[in-house]
């Protein structure tokens, strides 16, 4: 019994860290991956990355996103708690969107074959 309440503990830490915003899961597969959702640079990356956002104040943030990728494609998507998208950002796109304080919202990374690399930022 006492065998399983260290990996129980371990979850559950893992869990409550991605529901605060401290961490991302990655769900797919690349060559190379380095960097985290916010910026990297990959080879051949399929799949996508999720972090929970959870705003400091209630404001209109601005998103902005850049890629340069030599093939495949990348996005940015933020959904609200019942999963209605908010936003999406491709490319080189910046746009506005607020978030309410003690909200959460859920950032999603979705790429397809790509080569390159990302940018995301929001302040």
């Amino acid at each position: 019994m006492k065998f399983l309440l260290l990996p129980l503990a371990v979850v559950l830490l893992l869990l409550f860290l991605y529901d605060r915003g401290f961490i991302s899961v990655k769900m797919g597969r690349a060559l190379i991956f380095v960097g985290t959702i916010f910026s990297a640079r990959y080879k051949s990356f399929h799949g996508s990355i999720r972090r929970v956002l959870r705003p400091a104040e209630s404001k209109t943030y601005l998103f902005s996103f850049s890629s340069e990728l030599s093939c495949g494609s990348i996005e940015a998507e933020i959904f609200d708690k019942e999963n209605h998208l908010l936003l999406q950002l491709q490319k080189h796109e910046s746009k506005e969107l607020y978030l309410e304080q003690g909200r959460k919202y859920l950032l999603v990374l979705r790429a397809r074959s790509a080569d390159g690399a990302h940018h995301l930022e929001w302040e």
